[in-house]
């Protein structure tokens, strides 16, 4: 049997991995897998199951007819499923980080971002915080604004208070608690009270962020002058709310565009692993946010992220192939 990857740099045991049998080919499925994994796979020709320390390298072909295909340093489990003449071909979760170097992730992981934006019915709304790092944040450096109505600076802002855990949450929702008569026979109501219990922070009385109706930006603000996430784009009136409308900069011109920020629960998505730290051309909704339906609260306090180590994406899996198979 060949010898693998002997060289004087640091070797990652503990891989397993499937070596082919001779003219053929085997199809290995990475699996059981945190969500921030680098998975390498391995095939050589070879007639068993063996264990090998590998060296990290990229995709190459040696002289003795070893192909190794490397993604990173993480161990993983290969499971026989077919064999294939001539040539070799490889299954593996399709996860968005599964070709970002470990480096990249964690430059990226440092620093607390909006992970979920409640736009609700009434006054139920609110805000989630992600912590992406692997160690406690106090928030009182931290200040939520809202640039409201296309202000071109901060209308108005709330202090955040306590400590956000690793890979944790904080929730800040709209704190009123009674409805308002506001004359005329219009009213404020009161947050719901089901949503305000998911709250480690009840947001200061109007006017406050958590009083977003959709066509407001939110800027999270560290130290009172540095940008850590915006939301939306400060300084822009959206009209209702942003929009799905790309040929209009995803502004709603009153053309039946599908609005986004308002009556809608936003989400981060799982590959966000930062906030947004410019203020955008354009607010362009889908990039980082999936949108769920209006009044949906019970995902707050909880935020599934690539950053966190004990995460798994469940993603389709994609199919590549390395052709041909080396000859003897």
């Amino acid at each position: 049997m060949p010898v693998c990857c002997s060289r004087n740099s640091t070797a990652y045991s503990g891989s397993h991995l499937s070596v082919t049998p001779s003219n053929a080919s085997i199809s290995a499925k990475a699996n059981t897998l945190p969500a921030t994994f680098h998975t390498q796979v391995f095939s050589s020709k070879g007639n068993s199951s063996v264990t090998w320390a590998l060296d990290r390298q990229r995709s190459r072909t040696s002289s003795n007819s070893i192909v190794l295909i490397d993604f990173g340093q993480f161990p993983v489990k290969l499971q026989r499923f077919s064999q294939t003449p001539n040539h070799m071909r490889f299954t593996f979760l399709q996860l968005a980080l599964a070709l970002i170097l470990p480096a990249l992730v964690q430059a990226q992981c440092t620093e607390i971002f909006i992970s979920e934006y409640c736009e609700g019915t009434g006054n139920n709304k609110g805000v989630e915080f992600y912590n992406p790092t692997g160690e406690a944040i106090d928030l009182s450096a931290y200040q939520l604004q809202r640039w409201s109505n296309g202000e071109g600076t901060a209308t108005d802002w709330t202090d955040l208070i306590g400590t956000i855990e690793p890979h944790g949450t904080w929730v800040l929702v709209n704190g009123q608690t009674e409805d308002v008569d506001l004359g005329g026979g219009a009213t404020s109501p009161a947050c719901d009270p089901a949503m305000q219990a998911y709250a480690d922070q009840l947001d200061n009385p109007y006017p406050a962020p958590t009083y977003m109706n959709g066509d407001d930006a939110l800027v999270l603000v560290k130290n009172e002058s540095t940008v850590v996430d915006i939301f939306g784009k400060p300084g822009e009136d959206p009209g209702v709310a942003w929009t799905n409308d790309e040929a209009n900069g995803y502004i709603d011109i009153g053309d039946g565009a599908t609005w986004l920020t308002s009556n809608h629960t936003l989400r981060r998505k799982y590959d966000v692993m930062q906030g947004v730290t410019v203020p955008p051309v354009s607010f362009n909704t889908f990039l980082e946010w999936d949108t769920l339906v209006v009044n949906t609260w019970d995902g707050l306090g909880m935020h599934s992220c690539a950053c966190s180590p004990n995460q798994l994406e469940e993603l389709p899996a994609v199919e590549t192939a390395v052709f041909p198979n080396p000859s003897a």
